[in-house]
């Protein structure tokens, strides 16, 4: 009986290592695929954040250029208004130095 036995215990031994040891290296490849997985999610996640960044430094530029043209036309406008203003004052002086002009003249 002691045979049957230890024959029983090799066979049930032989048969159980391979089911172990395939359930380990299942479960390995597991955390090869979780591992994986993980990357993935952190490869995406770093993508998004750079697009987020670079979104930003397009709208902040956006509104530097926005910016700068707000500037520029307030300026022209300005010089524009300068212009027109000499222009009018020197209208008005030839105007009044011909007036005093004409008194003598006549």
């Amino acid at each position: 009986m002691k045979p049957t036995i230890s024959l029983a215990l090799v066979l049930t031994a032989l048969l159980a290592v391979p089911t172990a040891v395939s359930a380990a290296s299942d479960d390995r490849f597991d955390r090869y695929r979780v591992r994986a997985e993980v990357r993935r999610h952190t490869r995406e996640a770093m993508r998004e954040a750079r697009r987020t960044i670079r979104e930003a430094h397009r709208e902040v530029l956006r509104a530097r250029l926005d910016r700068r043209h707000e500037l520029r036309d307030t300026y022209r406008d300005a010089m524009r208004d300068m212009r027109q203003a000499v222009r009018e004052a020197m209208r008005d002086a030839r105007r009044a130095t011909r007036d005093a002009t004409r008194f003598w003249r006549d």
